[in-house]
């Protein structure tokens, strides 16, 4: 039997056969090949004998090493020069900035460290890179990165990643999808409360233009990616990496609003010292018998705006039951909430790809398409909305408005369309093609 791709990433995590990692890899971007290395500058060598010593215009809210580039004699440049036979570095592409690569004849690697399984190569991107395991993961403690391409493999010199750290990654990748939609809506809510201070990068990672006061929770010692919030300073401002934190408690971090601290926050594992009560507790007060009372919960409209968690985010302290002879004799069914289909949030805006330029997929669209792709869109969300997972893992607004732009009547006709790879026709075709059929 052929499973699912996220069936066969958790059955990886029985057997954990490390050398499965590089083709799992390479199914999770769409890509024929994946070379895994032990760390940044080993992809960096591995890109130096691929390509040779090109310029490297990257986008400045990637914090790429610096020094594995220069040890591996690449140069660096910005993105707002002219492209002409660069090695363009972008965290997600879009059909303007691979227009511009094209007529520059340079190469585009999209950096998905931030957000791995995006299928860039599908939408014209020659590699796609991972330069650490953060997001792939959920933790920095794993010395990883790759290349992903089309055609034939590459042989490189690179030193490949160890066993251990392969085991760890295979370990974590089940839980990728579900960390990185709760983490993509925590940095959208966060993004729309900043306002203009903040432009979302990809999957749960968002620029601030103003230099921020120290935090505590976003952490500098944290990975990008992973599931304690992080914060490095980039070029132009400060990245932000949402974590699987409650998005109130990151909200007030970066407000400067007080938080508790009664928990102490720590960049390395630890076990957690929870203050020691002094006062013994009588067993006949009202404290000592709360412990067994049950509970009734009562959802509010303001509560229910934090359903989309994956899970709990904040303690709940019972209210205190009341003591008396009649209650203890009355038997009393708890209420449990019942479950509520938060409503999904808006489609996350489109990341310039350099100063000055937008990168809306469907400006160009005519009445008709434009149609087309908002029922497509419609669609996409429902559809995530079903699974529990984020929009661009059904599949990207560039890829839509060029499903409404060709309008498809055959799966190998959607097949041929930039992001839709084998596993995205095989999940997709049948909806996707009723909703067009007879359209073109």
């Amino acid at each position: 039997m052929t499973y699912a791709l996220e069936t066969r990433l958790a059955l990886a995590t029985t057997a954990l056969d490390t050398s499965r990692l590089p083709d799992l890899l390479a199914e999770l971007e769409g890509a024929d090949w994946a070379l895994v290395f032990s760390g940044e500058a080993e992809l960096w060598r591995a890109l130096a004998e691929i390509v040779g010593n090109a310029v490297v215009r990257a986008d400045a809210r990637l914090p790429l090493d610096e020094t594995a580039l220069k040890a591996a004699d690449f140069t660096t440049a910005t993105l707002d020069a002219d492209w002409k036979g660069s090695l363009v570095w972008l965290p997600e592409t879009d059909e303007r900035a691979m227009k511009r690569a094209r007529r520059a004849e340079a190469r585009v690697v999209v950096d998905a460290t931030f957000c791995p399984g995006g299928g860039a190569l599908a939408s014209g991107a020659t590699f796609v890179a991972l330069r650490d395991a953060g997001a792939l993961t959920g933790h920095g403690d794993v010395a990883f990165a790759a290349l992903l391409g089309k055609g034939e493999r590459p042989v490189v010199r690179a030193r490949s990643i160890e066993p251990l750290a392969a085991a760890l990654v295979l370990r974590d990748l089940p839980t990728l999808s579900a960390r990185l939609a709760r983490q993509t809506r925590g940095a959208h809510t966060l993004a729309e409360r900043l306002g203009e201070r903040a432009t979302e990068v990809s999957g749960g990672t968002l620029l601030v233009s103003d230099d921020l006061a120290d935090t505590t929770l976003f952490s500098e010692a944290a990975a990008i990616g992973g599931v304690r919030a992080a914060r490095r300073a980039v070029a132009g401002g400060t990245l932000l990496s949402v974590g699987l934190e409650a998005v109130e408690d990151l909200w007030r971090d970066v407000t400067g609003d007080p938080v508790n601290e009664s928990v102490k926050i720590v960049d390395e594992p630890a076990t957690l010292e929870l203050p020691e009560r002094t006062d013994e507790l009588d067993e006949n007060t009202p404290e000592a018998n709360s412990a067994n009372a049950p509970v009734s919960v009562e959802i509010t409209d303001e509560e229910t705006d934090e359903t989309e968690s994956v899970g709990p985010d904040e303690p709940f302290d019972a209210p205190v039951a009341e003591t008396n002879d009649e209650l203890a004799e009355e038997q009393v069914e708890p209420i449990f909430p019942e479950p509520v289909d938060a409503p999904l949030l808006p489609d996350l805006p489109e990341v310039p790809t350099a100063r000055g330029e937008t990168t809306d997929p469907a400006e160009d669209l005519a009445p008709d398409q434009r149609a087309a792709y908002e029922r497509l869109r419609e669609w996409r969300n429902a559809e995530a909305r079903r699974q529990e997972v984020s929009r661009f893992i059904v599949a990207s607004n560039a890829t839509l408005a060029e499903i409404a732009r060709t309008l498809p009547q055959t799966e190998a006709e959607l097949r041929a369309v930039r992001g839709m790879g084998p596993e995205r026709v095989r999940k997709y075709a049948e909806p996707i093609l009723n909703m067009l059929r007879g359209m073109r």
